[in-house]
């Protein structure tokens, strides 16, 4: 509320009788801090401006929420010169009134601003601040953390809440004012003058670093406000949560993954809330999504192409603190599908005809050799439907080979050894899912 000069009266203590003795309303007794700030004229305070307003004195009034009661003190008192007062740790955790009275020599009232329903916990301050004999505003707000009224365990890492006014059609310097996370609300706390702004509200770390910002919509102060209040501003905190994984010991790809065509991770929180859950593809191997403060179990998810789980493994229970900036999974390594590579077979009938049949009608029968390799040089024989010397394969089968790129080595001859084969089918890319390969074996000089 803007402080009006001229308003006559006296500080009255009420009381109530009680067996013919008079009981007096004490607030004290607890440990939060009360502070008084108020400038002149939107200006520091000096003997002189004070003077030309006739306040000698300026006090806290501190009322009870229903307006009964009030209770005032010397440590709550100093003179309008001065600017300030400080008294330490020594209100009870309630709700309040307070109002900022401007006194004469006389203790009369020459000016005043109450503000009301102000609600403060164990261990926490409040600051009492406004003008005297200007034309303006008194600008109250408040603020509060995911939804939850903000207080030492809901702040985390919020340290401060910034409010930044911007007189958008002056030259003004804009008006800051910083606020404890915990009180989770201002009144009456900034002066402005008539004008129209643009506010920004910030929330701190103890460094001073920013945990998050909010725009307020422009707004306007009229000549004949005395009191405003912004719309109530929600941090949103959360963390960056960042999980790898890897797939049958390699660096997830299309080719690694197979089968596997995406990733979920799945957290559920112990409140009851929706679950998150958050998808990405296999070949990404990494994924990225925010959480809220909480505590939470999870699971990791193996997806195919109809979303059937394919593997699965759980997330130990973690918790998220406001202000907590990241939490990272690590990376796991998610179960290979089993895979068989196939390769069909057929044999060029003579040199350069490429003409290719099967092993009878091209006549190999004899020495045959088959072999498959990578680049780190022979991996195995097939594991399935060998070829034996004197015999002749359309077709055989490796079992449970790791993702990689593969040349098939295949040599032969005829009975008597007038024809021989000899091809290396190479090219063979073989990921977590079973692949068939066409492979032509050419005759050799």
């Amino acid at each position: 509320m803007k402080l009006l000069k001229g308003m006559a009266g006296t500080l009255a203590i009420a009381a109530t009788m009680m067996s013919g003795c008079i009981e007096l309303w004490n607030p004290t007794g607890g440990d939060i801090t009360i502070q008084g700030q108020w400038t002149v004229n939107g200006v520091a305070p000096t003997a002189a401006s004070c003077s030309e307003l006739g306040i000698e004195n300026v006090a806290i009034r501190i009322i009870s929420s229903d307006g009964v009661n009030d209770y005032t003190a010397s440590n709550l008192r100093a003179s309008c010169a001065a600017g300030m007062i400080d008294a330490q740790r020594f209100l009870s955790p309630g709700t309040y009134n307070f109002e900022l009275r401007g006194l004469n020599s006389f203790g009369g009232v020459e000016a005043s601003a109450l503000y009301e329903g102000v609600t403060i916990a164990a261990g926490g301050s409040y600051q009492v601040l406004g003008d005297f004999g200007a034309v303006g505003a008194n600008v109250s707000g408040s603020w509060t953390i995911n939804g939850d009224v903000a207080d030492a365990t809901t702040c985390g890492n919020i340290a401060t809440v910034r409010y930044t006014f911007s007189p958008s059609t002056s030259t003004a310097d804009p008006v800051t004012a910083d606020f404890p996370c915990g009180n989770g609300q201002f009144m009456g706390g900034v002066f402005l003058f008539p004008d129209t702004y643009m506010g920004t509200v910030q929330a701190l770390d103890a460094s001073g670093g920013s945990l998050g910002a909010a725009t307020l919509a422009e707004f306007t102060i009229r000549e004949t406000d005395t009191a405003y209040t912004v719309p109530n501003v929600d941090f949103a905190q959360g963390a960056e949560a960042e999980g790898g994984w890897t797939v049958g010991g390699q660096p997830a790809s299309v080719l690694s993954c197979g089968d596997i065509a995406a990733v979920r991770y799945t957290l559920t929180p112990d409140d009851g809330s929706a679950p998150i859950a958050a998808e990405a593809d296999c070949a990404a191997g990494s994924i990225g999504f925010s959480i809220a403060p909480g505590n939470y179990t999870g699971t990791l998810e193996a997806l195919d192409a109809t979303g059937a789980v394919v593997d699965s493994l759980p997330i130990d229970a973690f918790s998220v603190s406001p202000g907590q900036e990241n939490v990272s999974f690590g990376v796991v390594d998610l179960m290979a599908s089993a895979v068989r590579l196939t390769i069909n077979l057929t044999y060029e009938t003579a040199m350069g005809s490429e003409v290719f049949v099967d092993c009878a009608t091209a006549g190999l029968t004899n020495a045959y050799m088959m072999f498959l390799s990578n680049a780190g040089g022979v991996v195995r024989s097939p594991t399935s439907t060998p070829p034996t010397p004197g015999t002749c394969s359309a077709q055989v089968i490796f079992e449970d080979l790791p993702a990689d790129t593969y040349t098939l080595n295949v040599a032969g001859e005829t009975a008597d050894g007038t024809l021989k084969w000899g091809s290396d089918c190479s090219g063979i890319t073989l990921g977590n899912v079973s692949a068939s390969y066409e492979c032509q074996i050419e005759v050799t000089p």
